[in-house]
Parts: C-alpha cells; sequence; structure tokens
C-alpha cells in the first residue's frame, strides 16, 4: 500500500514538473515573457469559473492587440492548479475567505458539500446565490497573492535559466577555441 502512495506522488510529482517546469525551461525568449505567462495562468487558474483556458486564450489574443506578450503555452499549463479534484475544495476555501472579508457567518464544510450532492444543476444555483458574493471576493485574493507570487518566483527561475545557458554557451565557446 505504502509503495503504491509513493508512486502515485512520484507519477503526480513527474507529471507536473512536465506540464509546468519543462516549458519554462525550453522557453527562449526573455523572462518577462515568461513570468507574465506564469501570472496570467495563474490568475485564471484561481478565478472560481469553468473553461479557465478559454479565458488565457482571449487575454492573450487582447492583450496582442495592444503589444503586450507573454507565454501561451505556459500561461494555458498552470489553469491547471484547479481541476475536478481541487475545485470543490478551492472554492470552500474562496467562501471562507471572503466571508471573513465580508464580516458574514461561516457555515461548515459539510453544509457546503451539501448542496453539490443533490445535483451539479442545483448545486450551482444554490452556490450563486448563497455563497456567490463570499466566493467571488475570497477568490480575488488568491488570484492577485498567487499570480504576483508566480510572476516573482517563476522570473527569478527564467533569470536563473537564462544565465545558465549563457555560461554554458560561454564555456562551449571556450572549449571549442582551445582546439
Amino acid at each position: 500500500m505504502m509503495n503504491k502512495i509513493k508512486n502515485y506522488f512520484r507519477n503526480l510529482y513527474r507529471y507536473c514538473y512536465m506540464k509546468l517546469i519543462i516549458p519554462m525551461k525550453r522557453e527562449r525568449h526573455n523572462p518577462q515573457y515568461i513570468a507574465w505567462g506564469t501570472a496570467v495562468g495563474l490568475f485564471c487558474g484561481f478565478t472560481p469559473i469553468v473553461w479557465q483556458m478559454n479565458v488565457v486564450f482571449i487575454i492573450w489574443f487582447i492583450a496582442r492587440l495592444f503589444k503586450f506578450h507573454f507565454s501561451l503555452p505556459i500561461g494555458l499549463a498552470w489553469t491547471w492548479i484547479s481541476n475536478s479534484f481541487t475545485n470543490l475544495p478551492l472554492f470552500y476555501l474562496y467562501y471562507i475567505t471572503g466571508s471573513i472579508m465580508l464580516g458574514q457567518e461561516i457555515g461548515g464544510y459539510d453544509e457546503f458539500m451539501g448542496f453539490f450532492q443533490n445535483g451539479i444543476i442545483e448545486g450551482i444555483k444554490q452556490t450563486f446565490i448563497f455563497w456567490g458574493k463570499p466566493i467571488l471576493f475570497g477568490s480575488f485574493v488568491y488570484m492577485i497573492l498567487f499570480s504576483v507570487a508566480g510572476y516573482f518566483i517563476s522570473y527569478k527561475y527564467a533569470c536563473r535559466l537564462r544565465d545558465k545557458y549563457a555560461a554554458k554557451r560561454l564555456n562551449n565557446k571556450n572549449l571549442e577555441g582551445a582546439y
């Protein structure tokens, strides 16, 4: 049983590395281009809506009209932070944060999940009626927090990669001249 769990987390790590880090390593644009892709992807990934990848594409298209560029593949990849497994816990986190911000009483997780067990359509309808405002306000906190943090972390990572590749190219040129 422990081996299965260990293998699951190893495979999850490999999958995340392949989908999120490898595109950053392969990107040959400047670090801002990579960092903005990460920031837009995380911003859209933490929105309490569906089809975040479509939203990233629309933002990318509109941004290009205004001569603002970011990495579309990286932006699309970082929207995967919210998926079928993480949506309900994220919505509950947004709800708690928004309720605290608005000074409202916080309902329990069982009550929150109860609406979704009655059926998807009914659950979504009840969520918007009763919890829409706290979820929306709460999501803004995480959208801004994670997109800003993602920008700076990925910018630093991209700068480090750029410097590493530059040093490797310089070292290779020095070795070629020695022969």
